[in-house]
């Protein structure tokens, strides 16, 4: 699940909102046995948006984005996994998973 990340941010009513000016503070569920996550803004709500960011590491489950303008944006979230050669180690293809529920900032 993705959502903000309490731990940094703006304080408001003593705690931290996962928000200070343009910059927004992801966090979700790690997710073992991955390569890592990509996550996507989008102004829409009816769009996955672009690739804001790419987090390597499937322990590694925060990311810092910094929107461009004050706004309401739309974020997700999706694991990737490399499939390596057994022979060479070089990576010959990408598994992706599902993009995550949509998380409102605004």
């Amino acid at each position: 699940m993705l959502s903000l990340d309490t731990t940094k941010g703006a304080v408001n009513d003593n705690e931290k909102t996962g928000i200070a000016g343009k910059n927004v503070y992801l966090t979700w569920d790690e997710q073992r046995g991955v390569t890592g996550y990509q996550v996507f803004r989008s102004s829409s709500a009816d769009s996955y948006g672009a690739l804001v960011g790419t987090v390597n590491g499937s322990v590694n489950n925060t990311f810092e984005d910094e929107v461009p303008n004050e706004g309401t944006y739309y974020y997700h979230f999706r694991t990737y996994t490399e499939i390596k050669d057994s022979t060479s180690g070089q990576i010959n293809n990408v598994e992706y998973g599902k993009y995550s529920r949509t998380l409102t900032v605004e």
